[in-house]
């Protein structure tokens, strides 16, 4: 799967539970009973993608946020979007 700065995400809602606990995300998938915790960078991954935003602009707000440069930045969060997408956690649009 190609990841491209306009390629748009969401999230698969009807198949996860959410909870936030100190800060970071713990998700149950409904359909086979499985927990994925989330540390923080991917619990703000996660919340990103509940607003109208791009992989373009995720990058630039994770940037903002934390002390990474560009390429490093691009290719973890590609990375992190690739296995939500592979557990069926978000699609793409």
């Amino acid at each position: 799967m190609d990841i491209t700065n306009t390629t748009k995400f969401s999230k698969t809602s009807d198949k996860f539970l959410a909870s936030e606990v100190d800060g970071e995300m713990v998700l149950m998938n409904t359909t086979n009973g499985r927990y994925l915790g989330m540390n923080s960078v991917t619990t703000d991954i996660w919340d990103l993608l509940s607003e109208d935003v791009n992989f373009g602009n995720i990058i630039e707000r994770l940037m903002q946020e934390y002390d990474v440069d560009k390429t490093t930045c691009t290719n973890q969060t590609s990375g992190v979007l690739k296995m939500m997408h592979k557990i069926e956690l978000i699609k793409i649009e």
